[in-house]
């Protein structure tokens, strides 16, 4: 193989490698409607064809899909073209359109599912939006842990067996230096909210 034609087979590998990135990502982009338009042409197919199994059967698959699972949901529907294939004694002609049932179960399951998924993270996504965290720097959580601690010290330290009026009025000095920190937390944080 000459290097022309080497080059020219890389070019058309690479333009059908950008084709497929392309056709893939719009499916995975436009999934939902497309699983969407799917299954209303076989809910519409079933009404046109006087069906109207085939209609509840496409609802109860996206209803299974939403509330048990895509697995469950996929199997039920395998398992109610099984029973139709069996009781009804359809032959061998009809099984491109049960296979067509089987794909539009798959995809009305795998939407139900899809809408489930989404709800979730809506909640989710309001219940982290409405629960703000309370966040407080380091800063001032590093003043509160040292003012606590000489505090203590203060307190339990005994020279004589009481704590000296000079150790009380440092405490008193301090926990009125704590509560400014407060204060001044708490109009940071009122000037943020208006």
């Amino acid at each position: 193989m000459n290097r022309s034609s080497h080059n020219l087979w890389n070019w058309i590998q690479f333009v059908i490698d950008q084709i497929d990135a392309w056709v893939f990502n719009m499916l995975r982009i436009r999934a939902t409607l497309i699983a969407a338009v799917i299954g209303t042409i076989l809910i519409v197919w079933g009404i046109v064809t006087k069906n109207v199994d085939l209609g509840m059967e496409a609802v109860l698959a996206g209803a299974m899909g939403y509330l048990i699972g895509f697995v469950p949901a996929v199997l039920g529907g395998l398992l109610i073209t099984a029973i139709q294939f069996v009781t009804f004694s359809m032959g061998l002609q009809s099984i491109p359109l049960l296979f067509l049932q089987i794909m539009g179960y798959t995809y009305i399951a795998w939407l139900g599912r899809q809408h489930k998924m989404m709800a979730v993270e809506r909640r989710t996504r309001l219940a982290d939006v409405e629960h703000d965290p309370q966040v407080v720097s380091w800063t001032l959580i590093n003043e509160v842990r040292n003012s606590l601690l000489a505090m203590r010290l203060l307190l339990f330290v005994r020279s004589n067996g009481s704590p000296q009026q000079n150790q009380l009025r440092m405490i008193e000095d301090e926990l009125l230096r704590l509560e400014s920190l407060f204060g001044k937390l708490d109009d940071t944080k009122q000037q943020n909210i208006r």
